[in-house]
């Protein structure tokens, strides 16, 4: 029996190797992902903002400094002025620092800043002047301001002597005169006298 196994067993056709499992056709590659712009926009914005603030930092004015509303007045003309980065709460006076003459006060606020008026004396003569913001005997903002020439007075001129001229007189009116009304007068009756005879 055994011997019958093994004769049908090498009669018996061996089986052919299999079949290779089936190849999937080839996937096209993906694509590489298309990376975001917002990185860089946001990166951008922030070295522009940085760029900003070292440029602001760098310039800023950090000694006290005066701004006037206008370059040029007239004596006599009022000016406002414009202070920044005082000591907070600084009181102190305003100057005109050409005729050496106070011509206003001030007082800071708590920033530091400054806004107050001042006069120009009538007085000022033509020319630039430096207008001072001054406190412990010393002027750290100042600015230039250019008087204008002030009007000048034209003379009036001198009444000229004019003879007087005649002025007609009306002849005087003739006033309604009364008439006298007659007063009666008494008058004598004769009286006959008899004279005696001799």
């Amino acid at each position: 029996m055994v011997e019958a196994l093994e004769g049908a067993l090498a009669r018996r056709p061996q089986p052919a190797a299999p079949f290779p499992p089936p190849v999937p056709p080839p996937q096209p590659a993906p694509a590489a992902p298309r990376r975001s712009r917002w990185p860089w926009v946001v990166i951008g914005l922030a070295a522009a903002v940085l760029v900003g603030f070292l440029i602001w930092y760098l310039t800023r004015p950090t000694s006290p400094s005066l701004s006037l509303s206008q370059a040029s007045a007239m004596p006599g003309e009022q000016i406002t002025l414009h202070g920044s980065h005082l000591p907070n709460n600084q009181v102190g006076s305003i100057q005109l620092q050409t005729d050496p003459v106070q011509i206003g006060t001030f007082q800071a606020d708590g920033s530091g800043n400054v806004l107050a008026t001042a006069t120009i004396p009538r007085d000022t003569g033509p020319g630039n002047h430096l207008v001072s913001l001054c406190w412990n005997n010393s002027c750290p903002a100042s600015s230039q301001l250019t008087v204008q020439p002030g009007p000048t007075p034209t003379p009036s001129p001198s009444p000229t002597p004019t003879p007087p001229s005649p002025t007609p007189t009306l002849p005087p009116s003739p006033t309604p005169t009364k008439t006298p009304t007659p007063t009666p007068t008494p008058t004598k009756t004769p009286t006959a006298t008899t004279t005696p005879s001799p």
